[in-house]
């Protein structure tokens, strides 16, 4: 069984096309990519042509290459919903009836499951060509130093009363403090405030968090 090449020691990817942004593509295109970081790309002569001799080479026929897809808005630390039996759950006939089906895991989910939950949702996401999400803040933070996409996790405020404001700002601001914790040590980490939304957050709170 062949190895799959060292990115360390420098990989040339090859394809029928190269998509670097809306307007540029490259066919055929290459990317030269070394110790994780995309050294070159362009057409494929011009790539190989300025590649190290000992870099390895690896062809995508019929393929493209594409930058990583963004998605705006995930709850990576909520898994598929199942029933008892661990079968997937029908797609609930309204919104709502979704809200509801949520709060009700959350209110029995593990707390030792929200790491399991993410680490299965993001390694799907790459696994799909996503690399970076705005990812609402869990449960479990500390799954956030080691997140392998590139996110911008917001620690979100939920609140219509007046006297809950600053006690969901108290939690919002640990959450942050938290944050940056990871941020400081994950580079792929930013952080971020999210009030939830305008039928779930008074305008107490939403100034608070302004």
């Amino acid at each position: 069984m062949k190895t799959a090449p060292d990115p360390r020691r420098g990989v040339v990817y090859v394809a029928s096309r190269l998509v670097v942004d809306a307007v540029t593509t490259f066919a055929p295109g290459a990317l030269a990519v070394a110790d994780g970081s995309v050294l070159l790309a362009g057409s494929k002569a011009d790539v190989l042509r300025a590649s190290p001799a000992n870099y390895s080479r690896m062809e995508f026929p019929g393929a493209a290459i594409v930058p990583g897809l963004v998605n705006a808005h995930v709850h990576l630390q909520i898994p598929r919903l199942t029933d008892p039996a661990g079968k997937s759950l029908p797609v609930p006939p309204s919104f709502v009836d979704w809200i509801l089906r949520v709060i009700a895991w959350k209110r029995g989910a593990d707390p030792a499951s929200f790491a399991a939950n993410f680490k299965e949702a993001a390694g799907e996401a790459l696994s799909f060509g996503t690399t970076t999400v705005g990812e609402i803040a869990g449960p479990d933070l500390s799954v956030y130093d080691g997140c392998p996409l590139r996110a911008r996790v917001f620690a979100e405020g939920i609140g219509l009363e007046p006297p809950v404001a600053p006690v969901v700002l108290a939690m919002v601001s640990a959450a942050i403090d938290r944050l940056e914790t990871s941020a400081a040590s994950n580079p792929l980490i930013a952080c971020g405030v999210s009030p939830h939304t305008l039928y779930t957050v008074g305008e107490t709170l939403l100034r608070s968090l302004a």
